[in-house]
């Protein structure tokens, strides 16, 4: 069944749900979105979201009808993705060309991910979901919005990377790093409390947790594992040390790419690989004493109409044809027989910080509450 005319529509209902947001009646947005609900994540978009929809419903009009009626059987379903957008494309095209299934894609932040999706809730729509942060899965689980799928090819998953019920399963992750421009960098660091001292002052800069959903679960990971006085101490010396907390992910990388700045504390890793994978003076340092990986979450919905297409896709995204793709952007793959790129780290070897994702999702919101007041004017 094809539904593009109500994926357009749902744009509709998704201003309309920001509207209410912004009147004031948030209460019920807000707890279904749960920690995640304000959060933009745009570092995960390689091309506008206006883009990427655009095209995805132009396929399915211009292509997908004659595709269907030519293959009638092979069924087809909706999908919304948070980025890479480049990345969800790639598997859309590759899942399609194995198994002749048609996906009609909304890909976007997962910000707006999830604002479309409460925007639907009367009328859903999407089949399967890809979130660039583990909490909002959980909350989903926990309002009976997903259903169990153990899918294929998960027998080595990375450890903790599924719901112990088998609701949702991170597809591929990335770890938050030290990003450094090593042609105007001071020193080389390898750990958070580097970038305080006063040779970096006014070189680094961070994204922004309201708007960066990896920079708000940094905040209450760190927290969980220092302790609130420690971890805002240091907090407290890299600001007084001129620290910028400005927007998203990907500005901040861009940042530093352009002299801007030196350094990224707490960005995403993949951004940095894949800049200096393309040229750029860039060098990843994961922090000594331990950072964050974020496993990246998808699941089916429990409304979900196709449901045999969606249980097929997600079977698809953890191959090893899949994982290959993830790796190929730099996110780590989720499976461990899966190489990462020469440039990364895997999973196993990546040092990390002492936290619980229950933490992190509890404390989340009055953590993120203390930093604004704190350092953001």
């Amino acid at each position: 069944m094809r539904r593009t005319s109500l994926l357009r529509a749902a744009a509709v209902l998704a201003a309309a749900a920001l509207a209410l947001a912004a009147c004031g009646d948030t209460e019920e947005l807000e707890d279904a979105l749960g920690e995640a609900a304000d959060v933009e994540e745009e570092e995960d978009l390689d091309e506008p979201a206006d883009d990427d929809t655009d095209e995805a419903d132009d396929e399915a009009e211009d292509d997908g009808a004659d595709d269907a009626a030519a293959d009638g059987d092979a069924g087809s379903l909706v999908f919304y993705s948070a980025g890479p957008g480049g990345l969800a494309n790639d598997l859309v095209e590759a899942f399609t060309a194995e198994t002749g299934i048609e996906v009609e894609m909304f890909q976007s932040t997962t910000g707006d991910v999830l604002g479309r999706l409460e925007a639907e809730m009367n009328n859903p729509i999407a089949d399967v979901v890809y979130l660039a942060s583990w909490v909002p899965a959980v909350n989903y689980k926990d309002q009976g919005r997903t259903q169990p799928y153990t899918p294929a090819n998960t027998d080595d998953l990375n450890d903790g990377w599924a719901d112990e019920d088998g609701h949702f399963w991170g597809r591929d992750g990335s770890a938050l790093a030290l990003t450094v421009n090593t042609d105007i960098a001071p020193s080389m660091p390898t750990d958070w409390e580097d970038l305080a001292a006063p040779e970096w002052e006014d070189l680094v800069i961070m994204p922004d947790p309201q708007e960066s959903g990896t920079a708000r679960d940094f905040v209450a990971a760190f927290v969980d594992d220092r302790g609130e006085d420690e971890a805002f101490a240091l907090f407290d010396a890299l600001a007084d040390n001129g620290l910028a907390i400005e927007g998203p992910n990907r500005p901040a990388v861009d940042s530093v790419v352009s002299g801007t700045h030196a350094a990224v504390i707490a960005g995403v890793d993949y951004m940095g690989y894949g800049d200096a994978a393309a040229g750029e003076p860039l060098e990843v340092v994961l922090a000594e004493s331990g950072t964050i990986v974020t496993p990246r979450p998808m699941f089916i919905t429990e409304w979900a109409e196709n449901v045999d297409e969606a249980q097929a896709f997600m079977d698809f995204v953890f191959s090893d044809t899949a994982q290959q793709i993830v790796v190929d952007t730099f996110l780590m793959p989720a499976r461990t027989s899966i190489e990462v790129q020469d440039s990364m780290q895997p999973f196993d070897e990546v040092p990390l910080l002492s936290y619980d994702w229950a933490n992190v999702e509890a404390t989340g919101d009055d953590l993120l509450a203390e930093f604004v007041s704190r350092f953001i004017r």
